[in-house]
């Protein structure tokens, strides 16, 4: 899947899950702190891949060859990556969009508000994915 998906994915994991990931390792902060000031651009990152590999995944069913677990593997890691991606980069996205888009933009609130009670769950989801994706 490429190691920048696979860094994006621990990206977004830290990011998701910093408050669990720093009761348990302290030394992390530094780095959580560091990246934090790039979640909305994370999260943009994670829509637009999340959006590719759903895509990819739909092109790979019935190729012959391909394992359905594989497939179900990027369609997991698909919608981990779109479900953290809006969680961190709805804010950057309702910057550029005007009051025209005032119907979507409530959707998307109202699909966040949902996510985010999982959010520390998808963050460990997601670490577990990049890390297995860069092998």
């Amino acid at each position: 899947m490429g190691i920048l998906y696979s860094l994006l994915l621990i990206v977004l994991g830290l990011l998701a899950a910093q408050e669990y990931i720093v009761s348990k390792l302290p030394a992390s902060r530094k780095l959580i702190d560091a990246l934090d000031g790039y979640a909305e651009y994370a999260g943009i990152a994670g829509l637009v891949l999340g959006i590719h590999w759903l895509i990819e995944g739909v092109g790979l069913v019935g190729h012959p060859g391909i394992s359905p677990l594989i497939i179900l593997k990027i369609w997991g890691s698909a919608l981990v990556t779109l479900a953290l991606g809006l969680i961190f980069g709805l804010s950057l996205i309702r910057r550029f969009l005007n009051d025209n888009a005032a119907t979507f933009l409530a959707k998307a609130d109202e699909l966040r508000t949902s996510l985010l009670p999982y959010r520390k769950e998808l963050g460990l989801a997601s670490l577990a994915l990049g890390v297995i994706f860069l092998f």
